[in-house]
């Protein structure tokens, strides 16, 4: 029993436990195991990514663009035979129909808008910021920072 017990504390099995797990899970669903804050490598970055995309999260997007994305609907006007448009019930079901299909196909688009532009955005951020910080780093404050009192 000691001999299990020192096993499963030792450094060695636990490290062993945590290769396994990050291979498993990189094999079967490799994108959270990209978001797995114990498979990921560069604990730093990831958490700058982390916090980068929630203050992303916290923007409005805009409004999606008029012609931005189109679906394939399944249903249009020419589904229903002249015949059935006559009948003033069939005619409802038409309008009522293809009225939520339109609902649901534009509530789809602006999600997929709100998806990329979000994602555009948080790229766009990361980038402005690495650029920021190998501009600081090749410069240096020149002239004198403290100026003696008088």
């Amino acid at each position: 029993m000691e001999f299990v017990y020192g096993l499963l504390c030792s450094p060695s099995f636990s490290l062993f436990l945590i290769t396994y797990h990050s291979q498993a899970l990189t094999t079967i669903d490799p994108i959270r195991a990209r978001e797995d804050p114990v498979i990921v490598k560069n604990l730093p970055h990831y958490r700058a990514k982390k916090a980068l995309e929630a203050e992303v999260m916290k923007l409005d997007p805009p409004p999606r663009p008029e012609k931005w994305g189109e679906l394939d609907l399944p249903l249009n006007s020419s589904s229903w035979t002249e015949e059935d448009l006559k009948k003033p019930e069939k005619f409802y079901e038409m309008t009522v129909l293809l009225n939520a299909q339109r609902e649901m196909a534009d509530k789809m688009l602006d999600a997929q808008w709100e998806a990329k532009w979000r994602q555009e955005k948080v790229e766009e951020e990361a980038k402005e910021m690495v650029d920021f910080l190998k501009s600081a780093s090749h410069s240096y404050v020149s002239g004198v920072i403290i100026e003696p009192m008088t």
